[in-house]
C-alpha cells in the first residue's frame, strides 16, 4: 500500500480548508497536506473560502492578512455557522504575539495528550477521529505535532 493510500486511511479523509493570499503558500500547503492522505479544499480570498466553508471542512488554515476581507472578518463570519478549529497564518509579528497569547491560554483548558514517546505538556487542540493535533508551548511561542492513535497497541 502506498504511504498517501495508508495516510488516507489514517486520516479517514478529513477535510482542510486552507485560504492564502498568496498563490505559493497555497500550493505549498495543499501539496504537503494531500500527501499526508487529507482532502485539501483552497482559497485565496475570503469570499471564495466563505463558499468552500460550504463543505463543512474539518479544519480551517487561516490567512490574517488578506486583503479586502481580512482573516479575522472570514473567521466571524465562518464562526456563524462551523465549530470546526480555524488556525490563523500570518507572517506579521504583531498577530504572531496576539496569536500565541491566543493559543497558550486555549492549551491552559485543552486536555493532556498523554502518549508514551512524547515529550513534553502538549495539549489536544482537535481530534480528527484517531488523529490529533496537539500543541506544546516552547521558547518560540507553540510547537504543533500530529499523533496518530495506535488503537492496537496496549500502554500506559
Amino acid at each position: 500500500m502506498s504511504e498517501q493510500k495508508a495516510a488516507i486511511e489514517r486520516n479517514g479523509e478529513a477535510t482542510l480548508l486552507v485560504v492564502d493570499d498568496e498563490p505559493e503558500i497555497v500550493a505549498l500547503l495543499d501539496e504537503y497536506f494531500t500527501g499526508l492522505g487529507y482532502r485539501v479544499l483552497t482559497a485565496e480570498d475570503g469570499a471564495t473560502a466563505l463558499k468552500r466553508a460550504e463543505q463543512s471542512p474539518d479544519l480551517i488554515v487561516l490567512d490574517v492578512g488578506m486583503p479586502l476581507m481580512d482573516g479575522y472578518a472570514v473567521c466571524r463570519r465562518l464562526r456563524e455557522h462551523l465549530t470546526c478549529p480555524i488556525l490563523f497564518l500570518t507572517a506579521r509579528v504583531e498577530d504572531i504575539d496576539a496569536k500565541t497569547l491566543e493559543y497558550l491560554t486555549a492549551m491552559e483548558f485543552a486536555p493532556q495528550l498523554k502518549a508514551s514517546g512524547l515529550d513534553g505538556d502538549y495539549r489536544i487542540l482537535a481530534d480528527f477521529g484517531g488523529t490529533v493535533l496537539a500543541g506544546a508551548p516552547s521558547k518560540y511561542g507553540v510547537q504543533f505535532v500530529t499523533w496518530d492513535w495506535d488503537y492496537h497497541t496496549l500502554g500506559n
